[in-house]
């Protein structure tokens, strides 16, 4: 076996790898996506059937919805950063010994189309994963205000 058949190969199995953790990086989103929604549902069905004004559960639902909004925010950046900074870099690189360099082509492909304001597929979903830290903030601040808000009444007036 030569070089360039080594090299070939090598290149292969770094483009399947980056294919992988393309989709196991889609397989985590949606993880958190559903763990977020049915963190959702459960911090309003907790704070309907709850029979006082301040629910523990309500107010653990809405921190673990903070928690899981932060770290799919950090997810989204280490898939990010393992896709495009570690095996792309690789891969152009063992491109510059090959014939043709397909990923270079692709690269500068897409920065040609990149004069167009287009909005990626990555910052929608670290959008919808703010959105929903914000939402599991206001309402962590709005259900936990129940607790403080009597004695502040009393201290008050």
């Amino acid at each position: 076996m030569d070089y360039q058949e080594i090299l070939v190969k090598e290149y292969i199995a770094y483009l399947e790898s980056k294919d992988r953790f393309i989709e196991r990086s889609f397989m985590i989103n949606r993880f958190y996506m559903v763990l977020v929604l049915l963190l959702f549902i459960a911090m309003f069905w907790f704070a309907e059937h709850s029979l006082m004004p301040f629910s523990p559960l309500v107010v653990s639902c809405a921190i673990a919805g903070m928690v899981m909004s932060l770290m799919w925010v950090l997810n989204q950046d280490s898939y990010a950063y393992l896709i495009k900074v570690k095996l792309s870099d690789v891969i152009e690189k063992m491109e510059q010994h090959l014939p043709i360099q397909p990923h270079v082509m692709e690269y500068e492909a897409m920065q040609a189309r990149k004069t167009e304001k287009r909005v990626m597929f990555v910052d929608v979903q670290k959008g919808i994963a703010f959105i929903s830290f914000i939402m599991f903030f206001g309402s962590f601040l709005f259900f936990s205000g129940y607790l403080y808000l009597p004695k502040l009444m009393k201290a008050w007036f």
